[in-house]
């Protein structure tokens, strides 16, 4: 007798086939990437890429290279990827060492180039080698005189000759030591559009000996109230302006950043693109209790507005 059992056997075939095949191409033997290129790592291996290459520049100073690893890794711009990275670290409780390779590294990405300096890494040249050519030639002697009326009797003696030396050549090299010089690092806005506040509206002075004489110290705290490494300060006063960033003093906090103040000048503090500007800032005289006046300072601190 015949069982009529139509096509199901084939279907029930073919997802036994399937179930058979993925659990081999994933249990069994996996598919392992080897040499793969940078910029497909997920964004967690990504910035273990990333912090690997900041630490190398710490440590060689060596920013071709640093600029051809990053590269790899296809980020539209390399250096703002370094400051937020920057900031995660801090977010997530990472340690100040790795806040400060990411941040050193973005600041030396964005910072200008002089032409006429050399950077580290790069062969030492030197001037063209002058040529010291000391040429030492003896003249020949004379022949001796020989009296006729004794020509038969006496053969005529040939002059002596001195083999002519070869030049003596001396070389005195000179090189020309590459100058020393550091180069600051600066870099532009990382915050971007966001919006900080300055607390209380008012700079607070500050009087403290040996500590904060003449400083001018920022503290930036993000929406969440944690230090905020990477913002850009301005600080600027009638004849000009200048920048510093938060971050760079990670032994003290990842938001702190301070600059000193020069007698005579008054100053105004902006963080980042928008926030409020603290005026009016000038060293003021602060006295211990024995009289001794030295420069008094001002703390401002700042937190990130809301979106």
């Amino acid at each position: 007798m015949n069982e009529n059992r139509g096509n199901w056997y084939l279907l029930t075939a073919m997802f036994l086939g399937l179930a058979v095949g993925l659990v081999y191409a994933y249990l069994v033997a996996p598919v392992r990437y080897i040499d793969t290129a940078p910029y497909s790592l997920n964004p967690k291996a990504k910035d273990v890429y990333r912090l690997l290459i900041a630490q190398a520049y710490e440590a060689s100073g060596n920013l071709d290279r640093a600029r051809q690893r990053l590269a790899l890794l296809g980020d539209p711009d390399p250096a703002q990827a370094l400051s937020l990275q920057a900031q995660r670290v801090i977010a997530d409780g990472g340690a100040g060492a790795d806040v400060r390779s990411l941040g050193l590294l973005s600041a030396a990405l964005l910072a200008p180039v002089p032409p006429a300096r050399q950077q580290p890494g790069s062969v030492m040249q030197s001037s063209p080698v002058p040529l010291t050519v000391t040429s030492t030639v003896s003249s020949r002697q004379p022949a001796p005189t020989v009296d006729p009326a004794k020509a038969v009797q006496t053969a005529t003696v040939a002059p002596s000759k001195t083999p002519l030396p070869s030049p003596t050549i001396t070389l005195t090299p000179t090189m020309s030591p590459v100058p020393s010089f550091t180069l600051r690092p600066t870099f532009t806005s990382v915050a971007g559009n966001t919006t900080f506040i300055l607390k209380d509206k008012e700079a607070r002075k500050i009087c403290d000996p040996g500590v904060n004489e003449g400083l001018i110290q920022v503290q930036v705290n993000g929406v969440n109230g944690k230090p905020l490494a990477g913002v850009r300060i301005v600080v600027s006063w009638k004849e000009g302006e200048d920048t510093f960033y938060t971050g760079f003093i990670p032994e003290i906090n990842p938001g702190y950043g301070d600059y000193v103040m020069e007698a005579g000048k008054v100053y105004s503090i902006r963080v980042g693109e928008n926030s409020d500007i603290a005026s009016n800032l000038a060293p003021h005289v602060c006295s211990t209790a024995t009289g001794k006046t030295y420069q008094g300072g001002y703390r401002l601190e700042y937190y990130q507005k809301a979106p």
